[in-house]
């Protein structure tokens, strides 16, 4: 069940807001993730093509009293038809909508060169967090894979949530024809697969690179790290922070912590032996 709404753009701004007050009763979700109770918003151009992944503004399940529902978003230069889409997509209950707006969004230069400024300092705050031994030949595979982590991490942490959807919805296609066991486990969550392995090679290596350092102090700067990665999503295009990610990247940092103790810890005891 689905009501949509078809919008003509006749002059085009930068940016957009919709929003809706929505409660569902009893809404069971569908075989897949997306199968619930959902507000999209979808682009099109002169050709009537769509453009990119559709805005989900809400998905939602179960039972949920009335809340205020929002999410602002690029429009694209191509773009010169909206269709707003309010459905029950292949699951049951029941849901309503009222309130509905889509109003233009003015961000100002301020706010663009104040957002860079914010990531440059998180940035510059990360590094001062890690202070990394010397330069020795030893140490350079392990820095690789540390400084790789952290640009990967926070490169996608910075990533507008329409491109960080349109990856994802990729390598669900990849995963969707290639053996059924990677299905059953990648596919079910590929940003939290991508979080919780990234984190482990990053403790891995933070654990070669201060071998002084107490697991627990380590196990500190990654918390802190993961921590201020989420708070980094309040100020990126469409994406909000979230505890579940918060979670494997804490528990990715502790397994990366855990390997290196059990499965390096020895060998490079006989290293410094030698």
């Amino acid at each position: 069940v689905q009501f949509v709404q078809h919008i003509q753009l006749n002059h085009r701004p930068s940016y957009l807001k919709l929003k809706a007050d929505m409660k569902c009763s009893e809404v069971i979700p569908g075989e897949k993730k997306w199968d619930s109770a959902r507000l999209l918003l979808f682009q099109y151009d002169y050709l009537d093509q769509r453009i990119q992944t559709p805005h989900e503004i809400i998905s939602i399940s179960g039972s949920r009293d009335w809340g205020d529902y929002h999410r602002s978003f690029a429009v694209s230069h191509f773009a010169r038809k909206l269709k707003v889409i309010i459905k029950l997509s292949q699951c049951t209950g029941s849901m309503w909508v009222k309130n509905l707006n889509l109003v233009p969004v003015q961000k100002t230069q301020f706010y663009i060169w104040g957002k860079r400024v914010l990531f440059c300092s998180w940035f510059m705050f990360f590094i001062f967090l890690f202070k990394l031994p010397p330069s020795e030949k030893k140490y350079i595979i392990p820095k690789i894979i540390l400084l790789g982590c952290m640009v990967m991490i926070l490169f996608l942490t910075i990533m507008p949530g329409d491109n960080k959807n349109r990856i994802a919805k990729k390598i669900d296609a990849q995963i969707l024809v290639s053996k059924k066991i990677y299905k059953n486990i990648i596919s079910k969550d590929v940003s939290g697969t991508v979080h919780f392995c990234s984190f482990v090679l990053f403790g891995a290596a933070l654990c070669f690179l201060m071998p002084n350092e107490k697991r627990s102090h380590i196990l500190t700067k990654i918390l802190l790290f993961a921590g201020g990665v989420e708070l980094m999503q309040f100020h990126a295009d469409d994406r909000t922070p979230q505890f579940t990610d918060f979670f494997l990247d804490a528990l990715g940092g502790a397994a990366g912590i855990i390997i290196f103790t059990i499965f390096f810890s020895k060998f490079r005891n006989n290293e410094f032996k030698t």
